[in-house]
């Protein structure tokens, strides 16, 4: 509460101000020109030219009053819309920052939405408000204020370069990598001098790109408050409440005090050193509370009101906050809702994109030296993917396009009325017009209607020569029904309330719940990642990993290291979002659910140790305690030891795991290999016969196929990935995902770049049932590799410098190895025969050309194996 003390008269006020502004004089002193709301498209040569005009003229002061109004008026209208809850009965918002992120995305905006986005921004009176902005932007390095841009890009996305190229020129912003969200936020609170941490919780699954900045002010008071004067006070949240909060106060303040009869308020403004000011506006008793002042306010005007300044008594409440909040619903309500659904974003990427999140997230800390506040605003862009699938009841009509006449009109209940009803084991099997990457076929009529052919049948090139007659007749029935429902759904669609659109908004669903699931999921994470590295490195050769065991062998390395290294190694590892006490334990129980006899799977894991160090038992005895293995203390040229010791815990399967001897001058050795033989759940009936394998920049080759047809999977296509997916069951609730390309020309690098726990836990969720006629290489293969090198890409290169691994031995522990050898058979065998069925299915998935795999364990999330097959010639054992 503010308080004043004119002629003898202490003033008790009820409300708070709501709005904290940090203004610069020289942009908010006089009134704002009037704000068109006109949206008139330029053509790209007027465009070109006013760019070229702007880039050549200086910033006016005009200009820049212009600009200082649009951006209040940005952030008047947040206010206006933005709630207030009493988990948050605070707002705090940078306008600034706001502003600079929306005119970020709109340099990549096109038609449309860059008209909404620059009406939002109340810019079109402004035509030359990026060189403005960005003006302004340089303005404020010599001031108080801090502000940083940047630009994360996902690995393996492509952006334009005329975006990167005018984004460096307009705001500074450079893209770099995105790698994780810790260095997402570690950049945040650095750019905010530590005053907003864990900005993200998670960074979404298919993000290309992520437009973000800091904002941050540190303004001293002209007039500084005497803390030996800070006292309780009464601080009035309305008639019948109040709570008490430390006063800050002066009997001999200077400055600027204003009764405003309109907004019935007093209006305050305090100076600080330079040229900001501290704004405080505060509804008179019983006129209303500070929302009502909103659509009346207008601070240039305020500014240029404001008498000279007076000495009187001062009371301000000294305070510390601090404001996250999801912006999209309020920029929906101002009109920008087309950016989450389908905006034109092609200036930045000719693949669809739409936006995911605006988060915006704010501190202030009133003190008596000053003010300190902070903003940071991330713009999140995702892969747009939407899916139509005509599997539920519905009405057609077959229409003249010239006279709308209707030729033919139904309802469809069920296509199929003389096949056997079937009971829906699977909720998710009306799923429609989903954001998630799946096509889906209908149980019934075993036809697979995906976005990439139109809402058609298969393409003719997933077909074989036999098969595409036939199919070519199926698809003219189908593609009618298709077109039809298409059209019906677009006329529904333009019918549909904004309300109705708002609550089919996408939000977030918690996927990993239990201990258990949460430790499947850091572990299958950091298999992704550690895929990632070794995909980049090996690029365009066949890679394996088992990472369930590597993960397995590093954590018994933690267990010996100081608390700072246990540190580094468990976010490589992706356990420091775990928060579970019980970490080993949980690993522990994960290792045995997945080593059970019926899924197939056998690994190694265990750390080889130099004789030369002296080792601490206790550090030895623990780590068996917790895995039932002892680290072993070995010469470097013990290979024989460790290939028996291997090829035991592997039932023989992993032969020959060390062709040399550990490096020379060696500390510690970590030693992984896994083997996996998984059954099907349905066999494989036709085995063994040669068949053609398509090789990229390469003749093809004759490897042994195996093949059925109606096999029962799960399928879908992600159009933007340029692949369908397929997730073939397996015995003892295990399954196989295989991504395969659309042709050889498409580049893995974007699937393997969006691969993560939360990705294919959704594809688990998504993908629906089809039947097939399913065809795959029969493979026997083996493969080994030294994971050190990796282990710098995934954040622990400082680490290896100073591994401090002091709880294994007092003499310094170096880890020289990270040697791991995978060994899988992919065979016919299985549990039961497909079900029985008059004709095969005209639906083929033929893995005959590069792909990706990956086994996991469904109970656990965990993921098991993961591989990419360029060519499958030199794999055998």
């Amino acid at each position: 509460m503010l308080v004043v003390q004119e002629h003898c008269l202490e003033m008790n006020l009820h409300h708070l101000l709501l709005l904290l502004c940090l203004c610069c004089p020289g942009l908010t002193e006089e009134p704002t020109p009037g704000v068109t709301n006109a949206s008139v498209p330029v053509s790209d040569e007027e465009d070109t030219t006013e760019a070229h005009n702007c880039r050549t003229q200086l910033v006016s002061t005009e200009e820049q009053r212009s600009l200082g109004g649009a951006i209040e008026q940005l952030g008047l209208q947040l206010l206006e819309n933005l709630p207030i809850v009493s988990q948050q009965p605070n707002v705090i918002l940078s306008p600034l920052s706001v502003a600079l992120a929306l005119a970020h995305l709109t340099l990549g905006a096109h038609n449309e939405t860059e008209n909404l986005l620059l009406k939002a921004l109340h810019a079109h009176n402004l035509p030359c408000y990026h060189h403005i902005l960005g003006g302004l932007l340089a303005h404020f390095k010599n001031t108080s204020l801090e502000v940083a841009t940047r630009m994360y890009l996902r690995p393996g996305s492509e952006i334009k370069r005329s975006f990167v190229e005018e984004s460096l020129a307009r705001y500074q912003s450079r893209p770099v990598p995105l790698v994780s969200v810790e260095e997402v936020n570690q950049w945040v609170e650095n750019a905010t001098n530590g005053h907003i941490s864990n900005f993200l919780e998670r960074i979404p699954h298919g993000v290309v790109l992520m437009l973000m900045n800091a904002v941050y002010f540190k303004g001293e008071w002209q007039t500084r408050f005497d803390p030996l004067e800070t006292s309780k006070g009464v601080f009035y949240l309305d008639n019948k409440n109040s709570v008490s909060v430390d006063m800050m106060k002066s009997f001999q303040y200077p400055f600027r005090l204003l009764h405003d009869p309109e907004l019935k308020s007093q209006v305050a403004s305090f100076a600080f050193k330079g040229n900001t000011s501290f704004l405080v506006v505060m509804p008179l008793p019983g006129s209303g509370n500070v929302s009502s002042l909103l659509p009346k306010l207008n601070i240039s005007d305020l500014y240029r009101r404001l008498p000279q300044e007076k000495i009187m008594h001062v009371s301000l409440p000294k305070v510390k906050l601090q404001y996250r909040q999801e912006l999209q619903e309020a920029l929906t309500s101002m009109g920008l809702g087309s950016l989450f659904s389908g905006p034109n974003l092609s200036g930045i990427s000719d693949y669809p994109l739409r936006v995911g999140s605006v988060r915006h997230a704010s501190t202030v800390e009133l003190n008596e030296e000053g003010v300190k506040a902070s903003a940071a605003t991330v713009v999140t862009t995702l892969r747009s993917i939407s899916m139509f699938s005509v599997n539920s009841p519905f009405l057609f009509a077959l229409v003249d396009d010239v006279s709308l006449v209707p030729l033919f009109m139904g309802i469809v209940t069920n296509p199929a009325p003389d096949n056997d009803r079937m009971s829906n084991d699977d909720p998710l099997v009306n799923g429609t017009m989903s954001d998630q990457p799946v096509s889906v076929d209908n149980k019934n009529s075993n036809n697979l209607f995906t976005e990439r052919a139109a809402c058609s049948a298969p393409t003719a090139d997933s077909l074989s020569d036999v098969e595409r007659p036939r199919a070519a007749e199926r698809m003219k029935g189908t593609t009618f029904l298709l077109v039809i429902g298409v059209i019906l759904r677009f006329c529904q669609a333009q019918s549909e309330t904004e309300a109705e659109e708002s609550m089919a908004e996408e939000e977030h669903v918690e996927l990993f719940t239990t201990a258990q699931t949460k430790m499947g999921a850091a572990t299958s994470d950091f298999g992704y990642n550690l895929f990632r590295a070794l995909a980049s490195q090996e690029a365009g050769n066949n890679v394996f990993l088992a990472p369930i065991s590597v993960s397995a062998v590093l954590t018994q390395l933690s267990m010996g290291g100081s608390e700072h290294a246990q540190s580094q190694l468990f976010r490589a590892l992706r356990y420091h979002t775990l928060q579970d006490p019980q970490l080993h334990d949980t690993l522990k129980n994960i290792l045995a659910t997945v080593k059970a006899p019926g899924k197939g799977l056998s690994t190694a894991a265990r750390l080889y140790l130099s004789r030369r160090l002296r080792l601490k038992q206790e550090f030895l005895a623990l780590v068996e305690k917790q895995y039932n293995v002892r680290p072993k203390a070995v010469l470097g040229k013990d290979i024989k030891e460790v290939n028996d010791w291997v090829s035991q815990q592997t039932g023989r399967k992993v032969q020959g795991f060390l062709a040399s001897n550990f490096p020379r001058n060696s500390g510690a050795n970590a030693v992984s290999a896994a083997y996996f033989k998984g059954k099907w759940v349905t066999r494989f009936s036709q085995s063994g016969a040669m068949d053609t394998f398509q090789v990229a920049d390469g003749a093809p080759v004759s490897i042994p196929m195996m093949k059925q047809d109606n096999y029962p999977v799960k399928m879908g296509v992600d159009s933007d990935l340029k692949c369908t997916i397929a997730q073939i069951p397996m015995q003892d609730d295990v399954s196989m995902f295989l991504f395969l390309p659309d042709d050889l020309s498409s580049n893995m690098t974007q699937l393997e770049e969006s691969l993560t726990a939360e990705f294919v836990q959704d594809l688990s969720m998504t993908l629906l049932p089809a039947q097939v006629s399913l065809t795959l290489p029969v493979l026997r293969l083996s493969y080994s590799k030294d994971l050190l090198p990796l282990l710098g890409d995934l954040g622990l290169s400082d680490w290896l410098l100073n591994t401090e691994l002091q709880k294994i031995s007092p003499q310094p522990v170096k880890l020289t190895s990270v040697n791991h050898k995978v060994v899988m058979e992919m065979a016919p065998e299985g549990n039961q025969y497909p079900p029985s069925s008059s004709a095969p299915t005209h639906l083929s998935y033929r893995a005959d050309r590069p792909f990706l795999y990956l086994i996991r364990d469904e109970t656990s999330g965990a993921l098991l194996f993961i591989g990419r097959v360029v060519n499958p010639t030199g794999l055998t054992i």
